[in-house]
């Protein structure tokens, strides 16, 4: 068969083509001589960089997605990487306490119902990446699993699939917006499409699996550090009013789902800062637990515990700077940013610290 098009027909093809292409991160202006003109951009930022450098610009709405461990309206501020829960007030959930370390996510860009949210995330406990689906047909809500040991995004291939049977999914399912879009300038990490086509031969399985496709977009998500059972993560995209849930796995086996426990609405500006307060069980009632925003000591907890004497002083003490940002946790001092930590640089400070390793090496 021969198919043969006008250039009319041509022009509007190409035309819808590029309607659905993003949009570019940034105009340009040229001078009255037709030069090139400097960069604008409709989103705010530090340092004249869109985002502060630490986040994609979405042009249309000057909104910023924040690059993973920033948040704010400009991603100019470092925000928590831990949560810790001090407190329950149901003792059926006691496990709950402890701490929650975040974790790289994608949700679904136009999420429709919260209830049903899809989402790609690192799961630490099985040490791979999975695309999800709240309230799914799927093994622990888990569709799709890639093992990918500390992989800081998901990988275009080797996903496995399918209950009891598992499947291999030889295709890419997973693509960058980098390599979808590479003369658009769009920068690495920050969305990501899943696209599946069902194989015939692969008997028995749902179809559902189907509507993971789509395109999806970087969030926080933190995950008990010790069981994996507990997880926080945003279900919205929404900003005031970003929703959050609090969840937990329930059932045995391959009955296992993400239930949710408590959900709170973010009214605030931060898309990025799991809400302190506000939160309810679904359909009514309160919840009550006690979060606080934490961080991590960069030397060991019982030397950070050691030196908690020094957390505080006088500004002649050249020690207190060091201890501060090397035991943040310790001292309370989260918003050191995390790449402060440098040894010490005083005799006394180095001794102090030498003895202590020493005798943590001989406990």
């Amino acid at each position: 068969m021969t198919l043969a098009f006008s250039m009319q027909q041509f022009v509007v093809a190409f035309l819808a083509g590029l309607s659905l292409l993003p949009a570019g991160h940034a105009f340009v202006q040229r001078g009255s001589s037709g030069r090139r003109l400097r960069q604008k951009s409709s989103c705010a930022g530090l340092g004249a960089k869109p985002c502060s450098g630490h986040g994609e610009c979405e042009e249309s709405t000057g909104t910023c997605w924040c690059r993973t461990g920033f948040g704010g309206t400009d991603c100019a501020t470092e925000v928590t990487p831990i949560y810790d829960v001090a407190s329950v007030d149901d003792p059926s959930m006691k496990d709950m306490v402890g701490k929650f370390e975040r974790v790289p996510m994608y949700i679904q860009e136009n999420p429709t119902d919260p209830q049903n949210v899809k989402f790609i995330h690192y799961d630490p406990i099985s040490k791979g990446w999975a695309i999800s689906k709240l309230n799914s047909s799927c093994t622990d809500d888990i569709c799709f699993f890639a093992y990918a040991n500390g992989q800081p995004v998901p990988p275009p291939k080797g996903y496995v699939y399918g209950e009891p049977s598992k499947h291999v999914y030889y295709k890419q399912l997973v693509f960058d917006d980098q390599q979808l879009y590479p003369l658009h300038g769009r920068e690495a990490g920050y969305h990501f499409s899943v696209s599946y086509t069902p194989d015939p031969n692969a008997l028995g399985l749902s179809e559902d699996i189907s509507e993971l496709s789509g395109r999806y977009i970087l969030q926080p998500r933190y995950v008990h550090s010790r069981t994996g059972k507990y997880a926080i993560m945003p279900v919205s995209l929404d900003c005031p009013g970003k929703l959050w849930y609090l969840l937990g796995l329930s059932g045995i086996g391959p009955a296992r789902r993400w239930a949710v426990i408590a959900q709170s609405k973010d009214p605030s500006l931060n898309r990025y800062t799991v809400p302190s307060q506000g939160w309810g069980i679904p359909g009514g009632g309160s919840f009550g637990f006690k979060l606080m925003a934490t961080c991590n000591d960069h030397v060991s907890m019982d030397i950070c515990n050691s030196l908690a004497g020094k957390c505080r002083g006088s500004p002649e003490d050249k020690d207190v700077d060091w201890v501060q940002s090397c035991c943040r946790d310790t001292c309370n001092s989260c918003t050191i940013p995390a790449d402060r930590c440098r040894l010490p640089n005083t005799a006394e400070g180095g001794m102090t610290l030498l003895q202590m390793v020493k005798g943590n090496h001989t406990k």
